[in-house]
């Protein structure tokens, strides 16, 4: 397999166990932001698209708030922390699917930045 594939499973696996393991919400938003942080800095693009999308998906399919709310706070506050902080902020804006867009510049524009 290529290395690009076992990070996309390891992702994969990581956001389908979102619903179940609750207590450790934000700590696998934490893992999960910082593995597509690896991502965007390899400039693994393809593979970033992907895990964001399929973060989208638990995002927009789930009906527990508990889960919609970390990955609001954990992972998309760290994932604009570095897009905003990088020279390369238009094009890794571009990575992101719409819904997780709309709500990362709704916690930019709410904070001020």
């Amino acid at each position: 397999m290529k290395p690009e594939t076992i990070t996309n499973l390891s992702i994969q696996k990581q956001v389908a166990r979102l619903p179940e393991e609750t207590t450790h919400l934000y700590r696998q938003c934490s893992t999960l932001a910082d593995e597509v942080l690896r991502l965007m800095k390899q400039r693994e693009l393809a593979e970033a698209r992907s895990c964001l999308q399929h973060i989208q998906d638990v995002y927009t399919s789930t009906g527990r708030n508990a889960i919609r709310t970390a990955i609001e706070n954990v992972f998309l506050y760290r994932l604009g922390t570095f897009m905003f902080c990088s020279r390369a902020r238009a094009g890794l804006l571009q990575l992101l699917p719409k819904v997780l867009h709309d709500k990362l510049m709704q916690q930019m524009l709410a904070s001020g930045t």
